[in-house]
């Protein structure tokens, strides 16, 4: 008997003896009978029900366990494969398949591509572990336990042969593999741009390590997979630069640093600025450095000796009476040094900071404006009129007759611009036939300059066509004094006809 039946015989027995004990006269209400059958009937359909349901259950977990004992559980994969409900047969047959048209299909960069038949090699594929030993390591009773997300892999497992020599030639005769097609890595690298720092990326290439390709086919070919990539087995040479280092950004901004200079540059009153759109083009990357190219700079530097040399060229001068001549000064300018100058630009770019800079010069004129290189300060020879005239500041100091070269014995004292090398006080002038002392020495022209004539009585006229000297410009004792006193090194002498 049950607990349930004992536990309502037993409280009908109670509720019996309860009655037969109590008074004749005490009512029994029959409801409290009825409540217990109704509670007695219900239990008995729940157990029912109970049952039923888990004897369906049961019976589909035993169809499932039954079908999945002849068919792969979910989540299974066999070389890379989804077979999941597949039938072992099914897999078998798809194995076979694949087995019997196998190739292996090689991709690299550049749409670099070629495919491995077995006939190429003379390849043969069997297979070890196959699908049936795979389903063995599944218990279809527990085929529950493969509901998840979690993925089952498999590798089917091969015996293979084929001929490495045929490989080696098959692959040798690929377009991809023949050093010819292929082309190096390069390196990422900074360059200027329009004035900035631009970085220009890596190049991949498709140059490739031959052996290792011979090296990832074979591990492709026994494990008898579909494709190989080359490019993802690293079969590349790589760039060993590339555009996210730390060296090429350390490079830009090296560089950058650089593109920032400015160099302004003066000669008395004329200015001009050198920055990064002239010499931008000038620098160059060489062992872990920045440098100008010499060559880059020297041609600037000979187009500034181009642009702003004034040795050699003609100039239109005022004279003191108001005539204007033209006069070429092929000893007196500015001339810049080029070789100096280019030695001293490359090192002010190299410091890497803006500075201020004057040319270097192999010689110099007295002032230098885009017309002009003499000045206000100067001395005239009028050598039509045998006349001196000594200028300071633009105002005249001194002006005085004089004779120059003997015209007659061919010592005519030349025309053209010049400076004063030097003044001597006193002085002995020496020629072949001749040794002369003097008080004052003031050369412009060579052996050529101004200096007193004590041994002369007169001055100016036309003694200087048959009398003069051997060139210089004699002077009275008194005028070759002051002029002695205002000139200086370097101020520019004009003679002209």
């Amino acid at each position: 008997m049950s607990e349930e039946n004992k536990e309502v015989e037993q409280t009908e027995v109670a509720a019996t003896a309860t009655a037969a004990a109590m008074p004749a006269d005490v009512y029994i209400d029959k409801s409290v009978y009825e409540q217990i059958n109704k509670r007695k009937k219900g239990k008995k359909i729940v157990a029912i029900i109970s049952i039923f349901v888990g004897g369906v259950i049961f019976l589909c977990y035993l169809t499932l366990a039954i079908w999945f004992s002849f068919h792969f559980n979910k989540n299974t994969y066999i070389d890379g494969q989804n077979v999941s409900y597949h039938t072992v047969k099914s897999v078998k047959n798809t194995i076979d398949t694949y087995m019997s048209e196998y190739s292996l299909s090689v991709n690299g960069r550049e749409h670099a591509s070629f495919v491995i038949r077995p006939e190429d090699i003379d390849m043969t594929i069997q297979a070890v572990s196959n699908e049936k030993s795979i389903k063995k390591k599944q218990n279809g009773f527990l085929w529950f336990l493969y509901l998840n997300d979690n993925r089952k892999d498999y590798k089917t497992s091969y015996e293979v042969t084929y001929d490495k020599e045929k490989l080696y030639q098959f692959l040798k005769n690929q377009d991809c593999m023949q050093e010819k097609n292929m082309e190096k890595p390069k390196n990422a690298y900074v360059v200027v741009e329009k004035s900035e720092a631009v970085i220009i990326p890596e190049t991949e290439g498709s140059y490739l390590d031959t052996d290792k390709v011979q090296e990832v086919i074979e591990t492709a070919l026994e494990q008898v997979k579909a494709t190989t990539d080359l490019d993802k087995e690293a079969c590349y040479e790589n760039a060993e630069i590339t555009a996210d280092s730390k060296e090429i950004a350390d490079r830009k901004k090296a560089l950058e640093t650089y593109l920032a200079v400015q160099i302004n540059y003066s000669i008395d009153r004329v200015t001009w600025t050198l920055d990064a759109s002239t010499f931008g083009s000038w620098l160059y990357y060489d062992n872990g450095k920045w440098k100008f190219k010499k060559k880059s700079v020297q041609a600037y530097v000979r187009q500034l000796a181009e642009t702003y040399n004034t040795v050699g060229t003609t100039r239109t001068f005022q004279t003191y009476t108001g005539r204007y001549v033209e006069e070429t000064g092929n000893r007196y300018g500015w001339k810049i040094d080029v070789e100096a100058e280019t030695k001293g630009l490359r090192e002010t770019l190299a410091s890497g900071r803006s500075q201020e800079r004057i040319p270097e010069f192999s010689q110099t004129g007295a002032a230098y404006t885009k017309s002009d290189d003499i000045g206000y300060s100067y001395v005239e020879v009028d050598l039509t009129n045998q006349h001196v005239y000594l200028i300071v500041s633009g105002k005249l100091v001194t002006d005085s007759p004089c004779v120059t070269g003997c015209v007659k014995n061919g010592h005519g004292t030349p025309d053209g611009l010049y400076s004063v090398t030097y003044k001597e006080s006193p002085s002995v002038l020496r020629g072949e036939d001749y040794e002369t002392k003097v008080n004052f020495w003031m050369p412009f022209n060579r052996g050529i300059g101004l200096h007193d004539a004590t041994w002369r009585d007169e001055f100016g006229g036309d003694i200087y066509y048959s009398g003069g000297s051997h060139g210089c410009v004699n002077l009275p004792y008194q005028k070759a004094a002051v002029i002695y006193e205002n000139i200086y090194a370097g101020m520019p002498v004009i003679c002209y006809y």
